[in-house]
């Protein structure tokens, strides 16, 4: 790596796990990730969101923003499901037009409605300005399985081309959740360092 480039695109150091709809913040593969990040040199922190049942998008963002801090390039975000929503809501927020992230990966993600449950749809509302979030980060990866019965691979899609990058498709993992028996996705570390 070239002093430009390293300088251009600083190695991420501290990444923050948001997780989606009647979920937590202990998912086996946030676990994973996290122990095979710090070999890297990543610190990872998986934020409890409030009443996961019950997602109120503006007490969501606020426990990212208190979270988080200042967004920096050594800072990655990594989001799924609704966390992806979520993620997307808290950076389409940040007043500062300067701010640059350094990576992001949302597995499972969506920024539209989609009908399959009013609190999903109360959620997301109208989605976010993609193009101006893609801007200001470094590197996007979005992951999504080839039989996810809980949100429609179009909507994976069309969040990717949206943020600019091809989906990364990766067979037989349903919803990445510990019910689909997904203890881990080697394509969010890779999505993380590339």
């Amino acid at each position: 790596m070239s002093i430009e480039t390293f300088l251009l695109h600083p190695p991420v150091t501290q990444v923050f796990i948001i997780h989606g709809l009647h979920s937590s913040s202990h998912k086996k593969w946030f676990q994973w990730l996290s122990i095979e990040g710090l070999m890297k040199g990543i610190k990872f922190k998986a934020i409890e969101l409030p009443d996961p049942d019950h997602p109120d998008p503006e007490a969501w963002r606020e426990k990212i923003a208190l979270e988080i801090g200042v967004v920096t390039k050594q800072i990655g975000i990594v989001g799924h499901s609704l966390g992806c929503s979520a993620a997307l809501q808290y950076l389409d927020s940040l007043t500062n037009s300067d701010w640059k992230l350094g990576r992001m990966v949302l597995v499972a993600g969506f920024n539209e409605k989609f009908g399959k449950d009013p609190l999903i749809d109360n959620f997301v509302g109208e989605g976010v300005d993609l193009a101006n979030i893609k801007e200001h980060v470094g590197g996007i990866t979005v992951i999504r399985s080839d039989d996810d019965p809980s949100v429609p691979a179009e909507l994976t899609d069309k969040l990717a081309i949206g943020l600019g990058v091809p989906p990364t498709v990766v067979p037989g993992q349903k919803h990445f959740a510990d019910s689909d028996g997904v203890n881990k996705v080697p394509e969010v570390l890779e999505g993380l360092v590339k």
